[in-house]
């Protein structure tokens, strides 16, 4: 992460109340695949944050910002999200296929790129995760 990109991380999170937990929760892996409408879910936590007192080393989220989705093999753009509120996962209806996907949260920092695949006749649940020490 940008040297300059780790204390506005940090900020968030201590903006956020004393280390919450999230509004959310994370699978317990990841890629989580299910049958269901095709498409991605996800959404964009916070985690690590051993130096702010009181954190421990887990997730908090999911944060607003916007999603972004691009084709992986022409890098076109297919599809875009944005939240305006914390507490929500990104729900993005995609054909059967390889994406890119980038994100930003709130505060601009920026998170990818995360490489997911998306098979016929299922949901995907893939986080993207900004790391903070």
């Amino acid at each position: 992460m940008d040297g300059l990109l780790a204390p506005l991380a940090i900020a968030t999170v201590l903006a956020a109340g004393a280390c919450p937990a999230p509004t959310v929760a994370v699978p317990s892996s990841e890629p989580h695949v299910t049958p269901g409408p095709t498409g991605l879910v996800a959404g964009i936590y916070i985690q690590g944050g051993a130096i702010i007192p009181g954190c421990k080393m887990l997730p908090r989220g999911p944060y607003a910002g916007t999603v972004t989705v691009f084709d992986a093999s022409t890098g076109a753009r297919v599809a875009s999200e944005t939240l305006r509120a914390d507490g929500r996962l990104f729900r993005i209806a995609l054909t059967p296929g390889t994406y890119t996907v980038r994100a930003r949260e709130q505060g601009g920092l920026r998170i990818g790129p995360l490489r997911v695949r998306i098979p016929p006749g299922h949901r995907v649940r893939d986080d993207l995760f900004i790391d903070v020490p």
